[in-house]
């Protein structure tokens, strides 16, 4: 391998750990996407560090060294993409649980008052989703 390749990778699987572990510290980052963003860093480290024994397991397995490189790297991207879209769905499902919630709790509220004979105030407006969440 090139040494400035092994230099620029060494520099990116360093940048990668030290901006996970800031962004973890800062709980910035959910400690799961912290481990698994830590260990593509590695990863990279990993390949950069030690050539030798990674070109003799990509012999081993019939591939060269770039392939094997990208094949961990997809494969560990992947690992994080599925891990959020694992968070994104029960977070959706929560949302759907909270707002059936919040319909039940206004018609209870709406049912007191009726009780009460109190009259309903005026129905408020939906506040506006911020953008990131619209659909």
């Amino acid at each position: 391998m090139v040494c400035s390749l092994r230099i620029l990778l060494l520099l990116v699987g360093l940048a990668l750990v030290g901006a996970t572990v800031v962004l973890s510290r800062r709980r910035r980052i959910e400690a799961g996407d912290a481990a698994l963003w830590i260990v593509t860093g590695a990863a990279v480290l990993l390949f950069a560090a030690l050539p030798v024994p990674l070109g003799g397991l990509a012999a081993w397995l019939g591939i060269e060294v770039p392939v094997l490189m990208l094949l961990v790297i997809v494969g560990l991207l992947g690992a994080i993409v599925v891990r959020r879209s694992v968070v994104i769905a029960r977070q959706s499902d929560s949302e759907k649980d909270l707002s059936g919630d919040v319909a039940r709790l206004r018609e209870d509220v709406a049912r007191l008052r009726e009780e009460m004979h109190e009259p309903l105030p005026p129905a408020a407006e939906p506040r506006p989703r911020p953008p990131s969440l619209r659909t």
